[in-house]
């Protein structure tokens, strides 16, 4: 992505001021959405079907990575094509494991149980690479995010120095424990990375984790994100490529039955934003974020018996139930969104047709203008053209691309005044 020219770079500034102004208010116009189904997987000796969160993975192409239940027994990493067809990860002495993300250039990064240990494997190129060990013992290496070129991150257990540390793997196999730069003395995990080599998690802080903290780390440089909102921690769970993040955090409840609840957030240019709840409910949990500024999670209830969510969408300060959204009336009910791409599309597990199924969600685009997907056509569109100034895609409808020609310019700019509609 190339940079801004100074006349870009000060439009986009009093396009986010213009923005600030004009947005607030709960949910509003949004998108439909389609739905793609994703095979089941198969297995010769015995039935197998994906666990309640068997979709890890999206990337922008819509090939998904993740795991399904064999035999009622072992999970195992699996990956599905664009077209929803299933295939199933093979890792020699692996007994059980989990596809955790995958590129747009197709590697795979995941985990693997060899030998009764837990490994970090990625596939590239046709070829499966198992990590060693960054250490004299371990007990287990957790590879979760690929960042661009090889590069991957995770969390790495060792027992020999004693830690608990997220690190970043290079294409070449060094390690850089990133933990030295986030909180040297304290346990950190990694949740998700970006192309752009940014890394989130939570670090681990004070006696068992009490003043626990959100990270984002890029480089050597560490930012530990404040507690949410009305709260007393955070947890990051994604990042897209400017350092926006999503995650959760503890909060007070009066008379809550079981611990405090979570609340979700998006710390986008530097403030911290509270999520919110759908209404009558106390939870929430924003789970991924995107370049099109959406985040994607879930707001619900934990009942004793029964714990009720309900998948949500957040953007521009508003939020959806992804249920209203969805076009397709086989689909009645789903719990919660754990992956999102950069082309606004979802996946979840949801009851389909009184049989659980992998999906994808599509967003059903009206206008060519309508670059962030929220069926409107306004400031919002001209502010993601200015910040994708530049960029360059390989897939179709990237962030800011209004003409589809795989390049953010002019053109794009011309096609949303074009198309101007900000009801």
């Amino acid at each position: 992505m190339t940079a801004m020219t100074p006349t870009a770079s000060r439009l986009s500034r009093w396009l986010a001021l213009s923005v600030a102004a004009v947005v607030t208010g709960t949910a509003g116009a949004q998108c439909s959405y389609s739905v793609r189904l994703l095979q089941e997987p198969l297995h010769p000796q015995c039935p197998a079907s994906p666990p309640a969160e068997g979709v890890k993975g999206i990337n922008n192409h819509g090939e998904c990575v993740g795991e399904y239940l064999i035999c009622a027994g072992s999970l195992k990493p699996c990956r599905w094509d664009a077209n929803g067809n299933w295939y199933p990860i093979v890792i020699p002495g692996m007994s059980e494991g989990s596809a955790k993300s995958i590129g747009d250039d197709g590697t795979i990064i995941g985990t693997a149980v060899i030998g009764g240990t837990e490994r970090w494997f990625r596939i590239q190129d046709g070829q499966t690479i198992i990590t060693p060990f960054p250490c004299e013992q371990l007990y287990y290496a957790k590879g979760v995010a690929y960042i661009a070129d090889g590069v991957s991150a995770g969390t790495v257990y060792c027992a020999d120095p004693s830690f608990v540390h997220g690190f970043v793997q290079t294409a070449e196999g060094e390690w850089i424990n990133i933990g030295l730069d986030i909180a040297p003395n304290d346990s950190t995990k990694v949740a998700n990375a970006s192309p752009t080599g940014f890394v989130v998690g939570q670090a681990l802080l004070g006696f068992a984790g009490v003043d626990s903290r959100g990270f984002r780390w890029q480089g050597g440089r560490a930012l530990l994100l404040p507690a949410v909102p009305g709260g007393y921690t955070s947890s990051a769970s994604d990042v897209n490529r400017w350092g926006d993040v999503s995650g959760r955090g503890l909060y007070d409840l009066p008379d809550w039955p079981r611990g405090d609840p979570v609340k979700g957030f998006l710390y986008v240019d530097g403030v911290m934003q509270d999520a919110g709840f759908l209404p009558g409910m106390t939870v929430s949990h924003v789970d991924c974020i995107n370049d099109l500024g959406q985040g994607a999670g879930a707001s619900g209830e934990h009942l004793w018996s029964n714990p009720l969510f309900h998948a949500v969408l957040w953007q521009h300060g508003k939020m959806h139930k992804v249920i209203d959204l969805v076009t397709d009336p086989n689909v009645f009910q789903i719990p919660s969104i754990k992956t999102l791409n950069d082309r606004g599309e979802m996946t979840a597990t949801v009851w389909y047709q009184s049989v659980s199924r992998p999906i994808v969600l599509t967003p059903i685009r009206e206008r060519d203008g309508d670059v962030d997907l929220d069926c409107a056509v306004n400031l919002h569109d001209l502010q993601l053209v200015l910040r994708t100034w530049g960029s360059a895609y390989d897939y179709d409808h990237g962030p800011g691309d209004a003409t589809n020609d795989g390049v953010v310019d002019a053109r794009d700019i011309a096609v949303v005044l074009g198309d101007w509609d900000p009801r």
